[in-house]
């Protein structure tokens, strides 16, 4: 079911692509590239906890040659912020844009989207998807604990995904949001019966605050072409 909704919105992706960002110059048949790719268009968070707020930098690349302004970001519902951090995009510089989604009332799939608006002719709109699988962990594959967090006492903690029905599996960490804390695998491979470890530490040099994060793992299962896709939020607070 999960694989059948992701197909159909990679073919919309495609559609999407070949509908923005492609053009092809008047009296010339050269092809002109405007947009990002394909996979910058589109994130999965995977599986995670409900009522948790999860983050992604999502980006643009400017690949004309004339600088264009980022006029609006808007997202398909309220549970969706969007930040860009650039207003004017240079030729060959690259627009940010800081995704923050809280699961708090999804459960099950979710399929949600944000829009840019940009002042060039060949690249009016852009939109962007993410995905996620909020409160469901299927074959027994979840994290244990599912969220961190941390008091400035707390120098280190560890996390857990047990193996309960696979002859063996791997992770490694797909993304990490930012440069708050640290991941250590300590153990990247369980057969049945046996669990994967990481050791999450945050940084020792982080000014008062809190802060609010995420990683994503991909645990690859012997025998099963794709990978199972975890997202673990992560909250440090110092004072």
């Amino acid at each position: 079911m999960r694989d059948s909704h992701q197909l159909l919105l990679l073919l919309s992706l495609a559609l999407i692509i070949s509908f923005h960002f492609s053009a092809v110059q008047a009296g010339t048949e050269q092809r002109v590239e405007i947009g990002p790719r394909h996979e910058e268009l589109f994130f999965d968070f995977g599986h995670l906890g409900i009522d948790f707020p999860v983050h992604h930098t999502f980006y643009l690349v400017n690949r004309t040659k004339e600088a264009f302004r980022i006029i609006k970001a808007i997202p398909s519902c309220d549970c969706t912020k969007v930040s860009s951090l650039d207003s004017i995009v240079e030729p060959g510089d690259t627009a940010f844009f800081r995704l923050k989604f809280n699961s708090k009332d999804f459960y099950g799939p979710t399929s949600k989207s944000f829009t840019v608006s940009t002042d060039h002719p060949l690249l009016p709109k852009v939109q962007f998807f993410f995905l996620s699988q909020v409160g469901q962990w299927f074959h027994g594959i979840k994290p244990d604990p599912i969220s961190l967090f941390f008091l400035p006492s707390q120098k280190s903690r560890k996390i857990t995904v047990k193996n309960t029905e696979f002859d063996k599996i791997s992770l490694r960490v797909r993304e990490q949001f930012d440069s708050s804390f640290v991941v250590t695998i300590v153990k990247d491979r369980a057969k049945r019966g046996q669990a994967l470890e990481l050791e999450i530490t945050p940084r020792e040099d982080l000014a008062q605050g809190t802060y609010s994060s995420n990683f994503t793992l991909a645990v690859e299962k012997k025998g099963v072409a794709d990978p199972t896709i975890l997202t673990i939020p992560i909250k440090i607070v110092r004072y």
